[in-house]
């Protein structure tokens, strides 16, 4: 799990920085188009009092940036998942290579260990992306704020309020695409743990399979060493019995046996010739 930690570590800091050359470069290549769809917007929306103003140009700017944004979040998010699969897999495969090695390792209760992981999910987490419209900028609830834009309005310059929206359309395409990055990243590192928690499960399981492997090792040793003591002090009985059944034979071996009277002795001399 440490070597898992780092490598995963290492990797993750990789995708990061790719997304944040992505971030530089979405920001760069639409900034430039949403400030020119504005000044169009800004030459549509007729002028009025100041506070009803400041909200059409607040609402167009919101509106500009989320035909930016919202797009830009589907390429991004299955960038995203495409790298996490590749790492995830990368890991995945290490897992494998450990458990092959332990069911080499001669433990049949081992190689019967199903693999737990699947590089094949990609995110284990759903997305909790939102647009931020960032309404207490849009309409302002300081009584200030009101009395300044019907001020701006009554002498007709509204260049305030223009510019206002204009800074307010930059904030709303860096802040958003901010949280894109944020929200990818996020759903990467809280994929990351709930891997680990995967693996640890699987290696929890191992450590009891092997655990139990080694208690049945242990449990037929002892039985065994038992049966062989068994074993020799059966033989060691049998071993005294033959003993003794060893001089109960030479004590009864017919050398020694008393002739009965009348009997023939069983001398060569004694035998009858052939024929």
């Amino acid at each position: 799990m440490r070597e898992l930690g780092y490598l995963f570590m290492a990797e993750q800091q990789h995708i990061s920085d790719l997304f944040v050359d992505r971030h530089k470069a979405f920001l760069a290549g639409v900034s430039p188009q949403a400030k020119d769809e504005f000044e169009t917007a800004i030459l549509s929306v007729r002028h009025g009092p100041g506070p009803g103003y400041r909200r059409r140009m607040m609402k167009e700017a919101q509106e500009i940036a989320k035909r930016y944004v919202l797009p830009w979040l589907k390429p991004e998010q299955e960038e995203a998942e495409r790298q996490y699969r590749r790492i995830s897999l990368r890991f995945v495969e290490m897992g494998d290579n450990f458990l092959k090695r332990l069911a080499d390792a001669g433990i049949p209760a081992l190689a019967r260990v199903p693999s737990a992981l699947d590089p094949e999910i990609g995110f284990r987490v759903r997305s909790r992306f939102m647009f931020m419209d960032f309404i207490e900028i849009a309409q302002p609830a300081s009584p200030l704020r009101w009395l300044a834009d019907v001020f701006l309005g009554f002498v007709g310059t509204c260049r305030v309020i223009e510019n206002d929206a204009r800074e307010f359309l930059a904030k709303l395409l860096e802040l958003n695409s901010t949280r894109v990055q944020s929200d990818i990243l996020n759903r990467i590192q809280e994929s990351r743990g709930h891997l680990e928690v995967e693996i640890r499960k699987l290696l929890h399981e191992i450590s009891r399979v092997a655990e139990q492997a080694l208690d049945n090792a242990r449990r037929v040793r002892e039985e065994g060493a038992s049966a062989v003591e068994a074993a020799c002090g059966r033989l060691g009985t049998l071993e005294v019995e033959v003993v003794k059944l060893g001089d109960v034979v030479s004590l009864t071996s017919p050398t020694q046996l008393p002739r009965r009277k009348g009997a023939r002795s069983l001398a060569p001399e004694n035998l009858p010739l052939p024929g």
